[in-house]
């Protein structure tokens, strides 16, 4: 699970340190502990795979002008 911090998580769970987690960081954590980041108020679900995917192979960005 890909999650972003936007407040920072203090204290530990499960004897994990929160700290270690930076606001506005972007993480792969295990779902158990990406949910609980989440419901606890701490983190976003990422949705981004990359900052800038490419399009598909055979699909063109701009239309050709007509002639």
């Amino acid at each position: 699970m890909r999650i972003r911090i936007f407040r920072q998580p203090r204290g530990f769970i499960h004897g994990l340190n929160l700290g270690h987690y930076k606001l506005r960081g972007v993480y792969d954590v295990p779902a158990s502990l990406g949910n609980y980041l989440v419901i606890s108020g701490f983190a976003r679900m990422e949705m981004r795979i990359t900052e800038n995917p490419k399009p598909p192979l055979g699909v063109e960005r701009r239309q050709q002008p007509l002639r």
